[in-house]
């Protein structure tokens, strides 16, 4: 963009600068040919796009920015130069596969198809493929089984029919439409070692069936008339295809024949001599190259059956379109209504003139209904075209054409022609480029039942902010860009999508909890991140109350619609809120980001809960628990009884300084406060509860057996160390927790939310947590020696000598095994007094595994490194273990 500084005297005699930026042609040349960089935003919050210079695929987890690249395919791996960045990438709805394009530089390009593992970034080359010149993809599909959810205007959510034709539930359908004017249906089924393609022409009537492998049915179609653009429409209820294809008419490849003559060294010095022999002839052919100035339609049936696949063209008649630059071309899937079905096709146009300035838009809207009686004739489409609105931008430009959040209207994106650039010396460099408008599908006019949200950039890369592609997030609540791939970086943008207009007395705040909550029943209902749609309550300048109210509203809106999954959507929503305050952390300081981690870990410490006692039931049956997984068990054990510990620490405290009247005591800590939660909250303390019971019936399984070999007697005095040392008589405790819990019945609801989604509890439970802790307080299941004191604090007192490592104290374990993570510093001196190792069993190649017990905590050791040097001495206390006067590494 040019920027022009207009240089003003203030009155004392200094320089001010207004700087102003205003675009050229050349910023929206992404339009153009070969410029434009794919960009697909998956359901589980990952951002795909093209590398900007080689032939990979790049992987951008939001919001965390945490990235990957997929693995080559062989062939390109072994010569990346033959290959350019691709140029279309589409990701299935279940998103298991994933498909790219790579052109070739001067060659045949290459299709990839990756099949994901289990983690996110676990991809896996399935197939590769070459695709002739001139027969490359232009666009990509995937069809799906699935069903979308919706919030009704009644309130009540809803899956929308299933899109596009019925397909066998265990293949996988990729559609693919090429350069060549075909269509390719490319099956990949779960068995299959290779996959089977069915190719047919668009521009033709005609049926194709499945012969041969991918190898032999991708026939040579190379011509001048290639297809440059296609869109694919898959409506709902709707088992035929609609394609719509725009072509370009490249001057013809003569490798033996010149237009020019041979030039003549002896040519005269005066240009008027020039003879007819050098004139270079002009043919008429000249003036059909460029684009065509029709857009080709096609309708596609497909039979999927398990013996033969087939596929039906039928093209309906062209539409004619100007002849400018198609920047996009989109069809929108509105859901059903009472009304006649429809099906829409924009089409955006830039004319760039004679290239002296910003281009001219203008934007085309058609519409397709169905014929009212079938065609007699299996050749005749089935849908008749319509031209529906037409609108023209000359005071700014149209950069992109998307579906509105909403599925019926149109989300366009319109450029500013220029603007102020903040002062370099100022806080906020942001500014808007642009921005967002929401259009009806009848006449394509403003809705004004949407507000406009403006295009952020930072405007000290405002040439390079300019969307040259954009995609919508999962759940329809925000918008990504990327930058076109002259511009050498992956830079992704993220914006805020214009929101449904209410209230004008509304606090902007507080008009989140109007939207969100629906996003967020969308997104729990689809099984999708919910990571586009808590974005905005994670900005610092919401506070936490709204989060809370509007974690509060969805969690209400599922009890009331389903009320016997209160427990399995009470787990989705605690999800959901701990995510909320681990990012809003994030962005903190202070007591604040103390605060929002004490809320997360109370909220992921129950959602711990959770998983531990579904491990517990799924091991056990009656008092009889499944010992091939006991190393599992004892690690769950190990946690929940820490776990119970710290809860009845801060129970103690709180219980003594309430008997005791401290009112001059110092204020508790929010990791104090949260931890409250789990005595006031049913859902919690019934876990406690369950997992309590639990522990108690595995313990009394595992002492009354005999064991049978090391590994088993290893992780016997474990278990039992762990729980007979703790502090804690669990029989008793279990007694006072249930008193507990059944004082809890009759608290207000809406406050029992507050708290549970809150990780803290709320005021108004003050007395039943006063109760509650003066019940523990003066329980008698309680040693207070062993559950305040432990011992590496002991040691740690000999001459104020910190002998035992702080994370050993403050243990971090596992999220899923609850088994420790111990990561020794080197050069550290373990006592011996407190260290003790047992041989645990043989590892991998036959390794020696060893147990070692420190400070009260067990760990598994694969190996010691070699030279490691060791005194070991039998030890008394406990049979089969050996004591290690000391562990230097």
């Amino acid at each position: 963009m040019q920027e022009q500084a207009k240089l003003a005297l203030s009155s004392k005699g200094k320089a001010r600068e207004d700087a102003h930026w205003q675009p050229g042609w050349w910023d929206f040349a992404h339009a153009l040919d070969g410029t434009r960089r794919p960009l697909v935003w998956s359901k589980s919050s990952i951002i795909y796009t093209a590398h900007p210079s080689e032939p990979s695929v790049l992987a951008r987890h939001f919001p965390s920015s945490r990235h990957f690249v997929l693995p080559s395919a062989p062939q390109i791996a072994a010569s990346p130069a033959n290959y350019e960045p691709p140029t279309v990438i589409s990701i299935s709805t279940n998103e298991d596969m994933l498909f790219a394009y790579f052109p070739g530089r001067g060659g045949n390009g290459a299709g990839c198809v990756w099949k994901r593992g289990i983690q996110l970034d676990n991809w896996q080359v399935r197939e590769c493929w070459s695709f002739e010149q001139g027969a490359g993809a232009v666009t990509a599909a995937w069809t799906t089984t699935q069903r979308e959810w919706t919030i009704t205007e009644s309130g009540s959510s809803a899956r929308l029919p299933p899109r596009g034709p019925l397909t066998p539930l265990f293949s996988t359908i990729l559609l693919l439409v090429t350069e060549d004017h075909c269509l390719s249906l490319c099956v990949l089924p779960p068995v299959a070692a290779s996959l089977k393609v069915v190719k047919t022409s668009l521009l033709q009537a005609g049926v194709a069936q499945e012969a041969q492998s991918k190898d032999d049915s991708l026939p040579k179609t190379v011509g001048p008339n290639l297809c440059v653009a296609a869109a694919i429409y898959m409506g709902y209820n709707e088992p035929s295809l609609l394609i719509a294809m725009r072509s370009k008419i490249l001057p013809p490849q003569r490798i033996h024949e010149s237009t020019y003559t041979a030039m003549n060294l002896n040519m005269p010095l005066d240009i008027n001599d020039v003879g007819p022999s050098y004139e270079v002839p002009l043919t008429p052919e000249w003036d059909l190259w460029g684009e065509d100035s029709m857009i080709n339609l096609c309708e596609v049936r497909m039979s999927m059956k398990l013996v033969m696949k087939g596929v039906l063209a039928r093209p309906l008649p062209p539409i004619p379109c100007p002849s400018h630059h198609l920047t996009d071309l989109q069809f929108i899937s509105v859901p059903p209504s009472n009304e006649p079905h429809k099906a829409y096709l924009a089409a955006s146009f830039l004319n760039f003139g004679d290239y002296t300035a910003a281009p001219k838009s203008e934007l085309l809207l058609f519409s397709f209904t169905k014929r009212d009686a079938q065609p007699m004739n299996l050749y005749t489409p089935g849908w008749i075209p319509h031209h529906e609105a037409r609108r023209v931008y000359d005071g700014k430009v149209l950069d992109f054409v998307l579906p509105s959040p909403s599925r019926d209207s149109l989300l366009v994106g319109l450029m500013n022609l220029g603007g102020s650039v903040p002062h370099l010396k100022r806080k906020t460099k942001g500014g808007s480029i642009g921005s967002m408008h929401i259009l009806k599908l009848s006449d394509l006019s403003e809705d004004d039942a949407w507000d406009v949200a403006p295009i952020m950039s930072d405007m000290a890369r405002t040439g390079r902010a300019v969307p040259a592609n954009i995609a919508l997030s999962p759940n329809r609540a925000l918008l990504c860009s990327v930058a076109a791939s002259t511009f050498l970086d992956s830079h992704i943008a993220i914006h805020a999508l214009p929101r449904r207009r209410h209230d004008g007395g509304r606090p902007p705040t507080n008009s989140l909890l109007v939207d969100l909550p629906s996003l967020l029943i969308t997104a729990i209902r689809s099984r999708s991140s919910p990571a586009d749609v808590i974005h905005p309550l994670t900005s610092p300048a919401v506070p936490v109350q709204t989060a809370i109210d509007v974690l509060c509203e969805v969690l209400l809106y599922f009890n009331e619609e389903a009320p016997s999954l209160r427990e399995v959507w009470t787990a989705e929503v605690l999800n959901v809120a701990g995510e909320v305050y681990l990012t809003k952390s994030r962005h903190a300081e202070g007591e604040e980001k103390e605060d929002l981690l004490a809320r997360w870990k109370t909220i992921h410490d129950i959602c711990s809960l959770s998983a531990c006692s579904s491990a517990f039931a799924l091991c056990g049956e009656g008092q009889i628990y499944d010992l091939s997984d006991i190393w599992h068990l004892v690690c769950f054990s190990t946690w929940f009884v820490e776990f119970l510990e710290g809860v009845l620490r801060e129970a103690v405290l709180a219980g003594d300084e309430s008997s005791l009247g401290m009112t001059g005591a110092q204020p508790r800590s929010a990791s104090s406060t949260s931890t409250f939660v789990h005595l006031v909250h049913p859902y919690s303390l019934g876990r406690i509860r369950m997992i309590l019971d639990h522990v108690k019936r595995f313990r009394k399984h595992i002492a009354s057996l005999t064991a049978k070999g090391e590994n088993a007697q290893i992780a016997r005095d474990v278990l039992l160390d762990v729980i007979d040392c703790s502090g804690i008589d669990l029989d008793q405790i279990s007694v006072v927790l249930g008193d507990v819990y059944e004082s809890l019945r009759g608290a207000n609801e809406n406050d029992l939310r507050q708290t549970l989604l809150g990780g803290t509890p709320r005021p108004s439970l003050s007395n039943a947590l006063r109760s509650a802790v003066e019940k523990i307080a003066g329980t008698g299941g309680i040693n207070r020696a062993r559950l305040f004191i432990k011992p590496g604090d002991l040691v740690d007192g000999v001459a104020r000598l910190s002998l035992v490592d702080q994370h050993l104290k403050d243990k971090q374990r596992d999220v899923v095994s609850k088994g420790l993570l111990l990561h020794p510093a080197m050069g550290t001196v373990y006592p011996w007094a407190v260290l003790s190792i047992g041989v645990l069993g043989r590892g991998s190649g036959n390794s020696v595994v060893y147990v070692v017990a420190l400070g009260g905590s067990y760990y598994t050791i694969p190996d010691f490194a070699s030279g490691a040097s060791l005194r070991f001495a039998v030890r008394g206390r406990s049979k089969g273990k050996l004591a290690l006067p000391f562990l230097s590494s």
